[in-house]
């Protein structure tokens, strides 16, 4: 059974999204999946940026804690 032979499968239907080639919804999809990988790749390199201030913060406190004791 092919992809094609599913689509038609008794039960199935069509949203028309995708039927006859390009289409704009087909385009808006692109845009929001594109827009959504942006989302989620800024916010990991925000996270990662977040994480490093507080492992430096964390370093330059220990450092002063190093320094007060000798």
């Amino acid at each position: 059974m092919t992809w094609q032979d599913a689509a038609g499968a008794p039960g199935s239907t069509s949203s028309g999204l995708f039927d006859g080639g390009f289409s704009w919804g087909l385009a808006l999809l692109a845009v929001a999946g594109f827009i959504a990988l942006l989302i989620v790749c800024s916010l990991g390199f925000l996270a990662r940026l977040r994480d490093r201030a507080a492992e430096r913060e964390e370093r330059e406190a220990i450092q002063r804690l190093q320094d007060r004791a000798t």
